[in-house]
């Protein structure tokens, strides 16, 4: 009996893995496309594309740095 528990922890720690790796899969590109693309609307009707669109990306991978961290780090961490 005992050992079929653990079996089953072992198996319901694997599919919250899979479940935060997707999450991060699907979370990532989000922002990053989000401010990027807002970047370049915005750069396009002021005029200055390149350098409002390098903004956008950057705070953009920023966040997405930020949210991977928040998922994976955090989530572990609490986990505990």
């Amino acid at each position: 009996m005992l050992k079929r528990l653990d079996t089953l922890s072992k198996e319901m720690q694997a599919g919250e893995d899979i479940a935060k790796l997707i999450a991060v899969l699907i979370i990532e590109p989000i922002p990053i496309l989000f401010f990027g693309l807002g970047g370049a609307l915005l750069g396009r009707h002021l005029d200055s594309i390149p350098l409002l669109l390098t903004i956008g990306l950057v705070v953009g991978t920023l966040l997405s740095a930020w949210l991977v961290y928040q998922i994976l780090i955090k989530g572990h961490k609490e986990a505990k």
